[in-house]
């Protein structure tokens, strides 16, 4: 070792470089981990990594619930536990709802923030956030009415009531953060360390464990209070971390209770349908507090061994949330692809975390034994299977917005619901009844997922989309090709939302730095409007008027030859199938052809950070756009009807001038089979 390199690693000992370095490869490798999963087969070495928090959040958790059960059972008569179960598991179902009616905030933050227009996402987040403090006045007010005007099973001030201020104290403050986070959750996930997930169950058994010698069962309804406080305070702290590196800033006090923040009541109508299809992901809760209420000992019995053992259940369903972000994130033109990819994965998965939960149960069996023996646990694995499965085909709908059919799985889920406790039947046979159903609402998820294009309604598209809507017209239509002037300093990208917003434009697209497509109403010229609107920035303007429908303006659109880097051999060049496209891919030498259940990448071909990097890629070139430059492997995607269908990544040893040829064949049979789609 030379001096100049001795000196160099003292100094890089000295300063602690070497483990910063080792520190940010370790974070780059996780944050690679959906990159890893998608074109690997690390797929479930992935899932089970995002996991793991549940197992370790698990003995806690169960800890906590099987001491109310057991305390509340001891202290109070046996009539008493259900009423306490039942309002605990009310909220914790308000939560889920509440989570699922965010989701109109989560899309319109997604949109905004492509769009490049913060202001407008911030405006979205505060307005929720005054949505949520309405809701936290709705609550309070509930919560009054209760305690004054509800059944009161003692004469005087209860534990009942202590419980339910606490759990409904608890409920306002969560109202407040789930929405904070919900506006930075939408572009990025929130990082949140595991001490800090476990200082919130902590606080919850700790808090209980010592007030025990001078409240006794009192001690619950403080826990509840103490609890809600430290997990606001972490969310708050953590989230403001979240949105000190986004585009969005944190909305203010100020800004929430301003008068431009005063929600519509489109806004608070549109939270309604997604927030009935996430109630039904906590359908345990549900089971719960209607079970708890039910007339017969075997409903309260059940009840009670579902409360001790939601923590268990919650490791067989809840997984399937941690990977929403993921599903959420998997739009664009990769949808088709990609989305299938991981959604077949959390099918394959669910049964695993099923079984794995009722294993960490059997681990648990001292600690369950009194309130559910072995035996009975057993009972509950078809259960538990069918609610891992229903738990990932109802994230997977929510995800892409099926809500019709979300409602419809939630009508039946709710039947279920409101008809068990009355079943005067054996736990065993209730448990049949219920996984019955579940399995027939996972069926109606599975089959009403749409599969349609997310940019229906967005009037600004990448070329390929915006060619397959085009396609899709059945109505007269005209289309504009603008060309730039190349000494005019305009951006092409900085005129398609002032195109977009002149009236009678129906979509609009990018094509290339100085080439633009616009589709409008047939029947009335926009010629005049497309030159106000840039100011002298077109060096010409073709318009092709009065085609009868979108496929005719497609034929002449490539007749002209005015589709630019789309094009290949000429404007009248056929496109190719899949079988000939796999051929010329095969005669270029090594590579992989990814498709919807086959194919994944040597890991030797990449690093980690350059898989993410070429997930992110395949997004550009399945929309029709070339990256201007490439970090990732060099690949290409077919996507007749806008939708990935084949991705061909080519080996590293590929020649680059030969692969770039056959990309634009792939990219110009995109284009032609939306003629024959």
């Amino acid at each position: 070792m030379t001096e100049a390199a001795a000196l160099e690693a003292e100094a890089t000992q000295k300063n602690a470089l070497g483990e910063f370095f080792a520190r940010e490869k370790r974070r780059a490798a996780r944050r690679a981990g959906l990159p890893l999963a998608l074109l690997t087969t690390h797929g479930f070495r992935y899932l089970f990594r995002r996991g793991v928090v549940l197992f370790a959040r698990l003995p806690i958790r169960t800890a906590f619930h099987l001491a109310e059960v057991v305390v509340f059972a001891d202290f109070l008569e046996l009539g008493f536990l259900g009423p306490l179960l039942a309002i605990r598991s009310v909220f914790v179902a308000f939560g889920a709802f509440h989570w699922g009616a965010l989701e109109p905030l989560r899309r319109a933050v997604r949109r905004e923030v492509a769009r490049g227009d913060a202001r407008a996402a911030e405006r979205e987040t505060a307005r929720y956030l005054r949505v949520a403090v309405d809701l936290c006045l709705l609550q309070l007010c509930a919560l009054v009415l209760w305690l004054e005007l509800g059944p009161r099973l003692f004469p005087s001030f209860s534990i009942i009531d202590a419980y339910a201020i606490g759990c409904g104290l608890r409920s306002m403050a969560e109202t407040v953060t789930r929405t904070f986070h919900a506006g930075a959750f939408a572009v990025r996930r929130v990082r949140r360390p595991l001490p800090a997930l476990l200082a919130v169950d902590v606080v919850d058994a700790g808090t209980a464990l010592a007030l025990w010698p001078l409240l006794g069962p009192w001690g619950f309804a403080v826990a509840q209070l103490c609890g809600g406080a430290v997990e606001t305070a972490l969310t708050f702290r953590y989230v403001r971390r979240t949105y000190a590196g986004l585009p969005v800033s944190a909305p203010t006090l100020a800004r929430v209770l301003s008068e431009r923040a005063r929600a519509p009541w489109s806004v608070r109508r549109g939270m309604l349908v997604p927030g009935l299809g996430n109630l039904i992901s906590q359908v345990d809760a549900l089971l719960v507090a209607v079970l708890a209420l039910g007339s017969s000992e075997d409903a309260l019995g059940l009840a009670a061994a579902l409360h001790v053992l939601r923590p268990v259940l919650s490791l067989g369903t809840s997984w399937a949330r941690l990977f929403y972000f993921d599903l959420a994130m998997l739009g664009g033109g990769v949808r088709r692809l990609f989305r299938v990819r991981f959604e077949r994965s959390l099918l394959f998965a669910a049964p695993v975390f099923a079984l794995a939960s009722v294993a960490v149960a059997a681990l648990l069996e001292p600690l369950l034994e009194r309130s559910a023996p072995m035996g009975a646990l057993l009972s509950f694995v078809p259960f538990l299977v069918v609610r891992s499965l229903f738990a990932a085909t109802q994230i997977q709908a929510f995800a892409r917005g099926a809500y019709r059919a979300l409602v419809g799985g939630a009508a039946m889920v709710l039947a279920l619901v409101v008809s068990l406790p009355w079943l005067h039947a054996s736990s065993a046979l209730l448990l049949a009844i219920a996984s019955v159903v579940l399995a027939l609402a996972a069926a109606v998820f599975r089959a009403g997922r749409p599969r349609a294009s997310d940019d229906e309604s967005e009037p600004v598209l990448e070329p390929l989309s915006f060619l397959c809507r085009l396609a899709r017209t059945t109505a007269p239509v005209s289309v504009y090709a603008l060309s730039l002037n190349p000494d005019g300093g305009t951006r092409a990208s900085s005129l398609t939302p002032l195109l977009a917003a002149i009236p009678g434009v129906a979509f609009v697209t990018r094509l290339s730095r100085q080439t633009l497509l616009v589709a409008g109403a047939s029947g009335s010229s926009l010629v005049a409007a497309l030159v106000g609107a840039g100011a002298g920035s077109f060096e010409r303007i073709e318009r092709f008027p009065e085609l009868p429908d979108g496929r005719t303006a497609l034929r002449a659109l490539i007749e002209a030859g005015s589709l630019g880097e789309l094009e290949y051999a000429g404007a009248r060049a056929p496109g190719e199938s899949e079988v000939e496209l796999r051929a010329a891919f095969a005669a270029l030498g090594d590579g992989i052809v990814l498709g919807e259940k086959t194919g994944a990448l040597p890991r030797v071909w990449a690093t980690p950070r350059e898989l993410a990097y070429t997930l992110g890629e395949l997004a550009s070139l399945a929309s029709g756009v070339r990256p201007g430059r490439r970090r990732g492997l060099r690949a290409a995607v077919y996507a007749p009807g806008g939708d990935a269908s084949l991705v061909f990544v080519a080996a590293p040893s590929v020649d680059a001038a030969s692969f770039t040829g056959f990309e634009r064949r792939v990219r110009w049979a995109s284009v032609t089979a939306l003629l024959h789609d």
